[in-house]
C-alpha cells in the first residue's frame, strides 16, 4: 500500500467518523425533544383533569384516562368501546373534542383544534384562566350529536383553581346595572308595607 492509498483511506475513515458522531448528536438531541413533549402532555392532561374536578393521575392510566375523559364532557362510559371501531371512532373523536371545548367554555372552532391540533388547544384548556370547566356539557343527551353551544359564565373557583358548585340554596342574584361613573347600582331595598288605617263610618246628615 503506498502512501497515496493510505492517505485516502485515512480520510475515509475520518468522514466516516465524523459522520457517526453527527447522527449520534441528531438521535440524542431528538430523544431529548421527545421525552419532554411527553412529559409536557402529561402534565397538561393532568393539569386539565384537575380543572374538571378529576383526579391527574387519570391522565397517565391507559383507557382509565378516557374513561374519565368522557365523564369530563358528559358522554356514557359505553362510548369507549366506539373508539375500537373504525372509522366510528373519528367521529367519536371529534364530538369528544368538541365537547371538551365547549365544557370549558370555548367555541365550536376550538373544539376543531381539540381535534386537529391539540398539543396547542389541551394546553389551553390547562393553564389559561380564561377557560373554565362549566360541567359536562353533554350530560343528559341521548344523541350522538355534539351538544350544543352554551352562554357560560366564569364560575366561582378555590384557592387551588377547583370549581365550586352551588348549593341548593343559593339563588343567582340578578344583574346590576352599572351608572354613567362605571360603579355598579345596588339594587334598591324593598320599602316597608304600612298598614293602611281603616276608614271611620261617616255621620249621617239630615
Amino acid at each position: 500500500m503506498d502512501s497515496n492509498t493510505s492517505s485516502l483511506y485515512d480520510t475515509g475513515s475520518t468522514a466516516a467518523s465524523g459522520d457517526t458522531a453527527v447522527n449520534i448528536i441528531i438521535l440524542l438531541v431528538g430523544l431529548v425533544l421527545y421525552i419532554a413533549l411527553i412529559v409536557f402532555a402529561i402534565l397538561t392532561m393532568w393539569k386539565m383533569y384537575r380543572k374538571a374536578g378529576k383526579p391527574g393521575w387519570a391522565a397517565v392510566v391507559p383507557i382509565y384516562n378516557y374513561v374519565v375523559l368522557l365523564e369530563i364532557v358528559g358522554r356514557p362510559i359505553w362510548w369507549i368501546l366506539l373508539t375500537f371501531v373504525p372509522i366510528v371512532n373519528i367521529y367519536v373523536a371529534l364530538v369528544v373534542a368538541l365537547d371538551l371545548a365547549k365544557s370549558f367554555g370555548k367555541s365550536t372552532a376550538f373544539g376543531v383544534g381539540n381535534f386537529l391540533v391539540p398539543i396547542i388547544t389541551y394546553p389551553i384548556l390547562a393553564f389559561s384562566k380564561d377557560a373554565h370547566y362549566g360541567g359536562p356539557i353533554a350530560a343528559g343527551l341521548d344523541s350522538f350529536a355534539p351538544a350544543p353551544d352554551r352562554a357560560m359564565t366564569p364560575p366561582k373557583t378555590t384557592a387551588d383553581g377547583q370549581p365550586i358548585v352551588p348549593t341548593m340554596n343559593e339563588t343567582p342574584q340578578p344583574p346590576v346595572a352599572p351608572t354613567s361613573t362605571g360603579q355598579p347600582v345596588p339594587p334598591a331595598a324593598p320599602s316597608p308595607e304600612v298598614p293602611s288605617e281603616p276608614s271611620q263610618p261617616r255621620p249621617p246628615q239630615f
